[in-house]
């Protein structure tokens, strides 16, 4: 490695954090002057001019640049709101986003501000140089990336500022509606995964952004994988509001010469390298702030199915009122932190990489896909059980045949370890094994439980498969400050546009409201595709 070289791993870092930590508050896109920041002929070098900026979008996809990005992007949305965890943090006297208040104003625009324009900027850069088309190899990976980021967000809010916001600094920008950007989602990833596999037959043994990338180490046919795997989610999660659109998109991911992603070793996985360190925040969420623990609706289907995960996912809870890992319940408005405490942490620590995409959440929607009657290549049976033995090869554990052989255990009962945690009955009486007399439902019931416990910690993913299924069935909300416009039974289904977006975007913001399937800017209203 030459000098140039070894300088742009450390420059990395700095460009990165000047870029992310700039306000957007001046323009969603065009920076400050920063006098300490890299210059365009330093960037020259090595190509570093477009390299700096793939670091960036990837630490978007899961936000973990800065813990308070991570808390209020995940941690206190999707995380609590997939059941995984209950948020134990004495928020604005209990009326919150966690108790359908979404009083807390930053925790809605610190996550559009820093982390959607953060990564939408570094996109913009980096066709700045190459322009739009994804027939180039870089943007085509930028472009993977940059799906990757708005998914979530669209996923979360609904609509977007996206197919605009390469038309310059202007705060104007108008949104697109969901069933738009998801047409955008299919066609950039299919045109970025055919650049891609051209690229290979080009060039196969060349690797021309190793030294930036933290996840594949510049290797497009790994991000081949990775883009048809995320074609492949983004295709079930329109089955039920565009079926043949789904069909086709899921037929062409499975079926493409690279395939998706079904072996660990090609699990998307953000890690440390190239002179930038990865932190998992979440270990600051459970340890550092103290503000989470695990989640009610976990301990009943963990506990109740003996799942050997348990100690790999969370450590025993320290409570003498009940042993082993117990969790807390969702939703509640806490107003103090001593009695949640001694619940179950989740077992995950700052060094820990960060996974957006395992080969277990492959095999569960290729599963579903095979259920509903398409071409995957597999029986809905095979892809389901090996979904399983997948996630615990994942997980260095042992005895997936005899879990997955287990027809009696069902979620339980969850009981309270403290008054502000009340026990509830299980909400579900799902088993394990597959079950061919089953009805369809039943059994997508089943793929969905061991999908939300197989992609664990990834609380977004499980929050809006909640959404678009109904599973795993989860305890009600206990306490609803949202004004009667949240269902207690069913959680929040949104979260709102950000303040500083309707103060700012306000006209184009109250037309992405009426984009909605109904004109409420509220977390009651449902997305586009939450149809069940």
């Amino acid at each position: 490695m030459n000098k140039n070289i070894k300088s742009i791993s450390i420059l990395a870092i700095v460009v990165i954090a000047s870029l992310l930590s700039v306000s957007c508050t001046k323009s969603f896109f065009e920076y400050n002057t920063n006098p300490d920041e890299v210059t365009d002929d330093m960037l020259e070098h090595d190509n570093f001019k477009v390299g700096a900026f793939i670091p960036q979008l990837q630490q978007s996809v899961i936000p973990c640049l800065m813990p308070n990005h991570f808390q209020v992007a995940q941690n206190l949305t999707g995380d609590n709101y997939a059941g995984y965890m209950c948020g134990i943090g004495v928020w604005n006297s209990g009326k919150n986003g966690l108790t359908g208040a979404f009083a807390v104003d930053d925790w809605l625009d610190i996550p559009f501000e820093k982390v959607y324009a953060s990564a939408m900027s570094a996109d913009r850069s980096i066709k700045k140089n190459f322009g739009e088309d994804i027939s180039n190899h870089v943007v085509a990976l930028s472009t993977i990336l940059r799906v990757a980021v708005a998914h979530r967000f669209a996923d979360a809010h609904g609509p977007l500022p996206y197919s605009k916001m390469a038309e310059g600094g202007s705060l104007q920008i108008e949104y697109d509606s969901e069933r738009d950007l998801y047409h955008s989602f299919f066609n950039e990833l299919t045109t970025a995964i055919n650049t891609l596999s051209d690229y290979i037959t080009q060039a196969p043994d060349s690797k021309p952004m190793s030294n930036y990338d933290l996840v594949y180490d510049g290797d497009y046919k790994a991000w081949i994988k990775y883009a048809n795997s995320l074609k492949l989610r983004l295709a079930m999660r329109v089955r039920f509001v565009e079926p043949e659109l789904a069909k086709q998109m899921a037929e062409e991911a499975v079926n493409h010469q690279y395939g998706v992603i079904l072996s660990n070793s090609d699990n998307a996985v953000l890690k440390s390298g190239h002179g930038i360190e990865i932190k998992n925040q979440l270990e600051v969420m459970w340890n550092t702030y103290a503000d989470c623990r695990m989640g009610a609706v976990m301990d009943s289907y963990l506990n109740g199915y003996e799942d050997p995960r348990l100690p790999v996912y969370f450590q025993k809870a320290t409570t003498t009122v009940r042993t082993g890992y117990v969790g807390g319940r969702t939703g509640v408005a806490v107003t103090g932190k001593s009695a949640w405490e001694p619940l179950s942490s989740p077992n995950v620590f700052t060094s820990d990489p960060i996974t957006w995409f395992n080969a277990a959440e492959s095999y569960f929607l290729i599963a579903e896909g095979a259920l509903a009657g398409w071409n995957m290549g597999m029986t809905a049976q095979a892809a389901y059980e090996k979904g399983i033995e997948t996630s615990f090869e994942e997980r260095g554990i042992s005895g997936a045949s005899t879990y997955i052989a287990n027809s009696t255990a069902t979620p339980i009962d969850y009981t309270r370890p403290f008054y502000a945690s009340p026990t509830a009955t299980a909400m579900s009486d799902i088993t394990i094994k597959w079950d061919d007399t089953a009805t369809d439902e039943k059994n997508l019931e089943r793929i969905i439980t061991q999908k939300w416990i197989a992609i664990f910690p990834n609380g977004n993913e499980a929050w809006a498969e909640y959404r678009r299924t109904g599973y795993p069935k989860q305890f009600p909300m206990v306490s609803n400050n949202s004004n009667g416009t949240i269902d207690s039974n069913k959680g929040p289904r949104r979260l709102p546009f950000p303040p500083t977006e309707k103060r700012l975007n306000g006209e184009n913001v109250d037309k992405a409201v009426q984009l909605l399937s109904t004109p409420a800017d509220n977390g009651g209203t449902r997305l586009w595709w939450d149809v069940r």
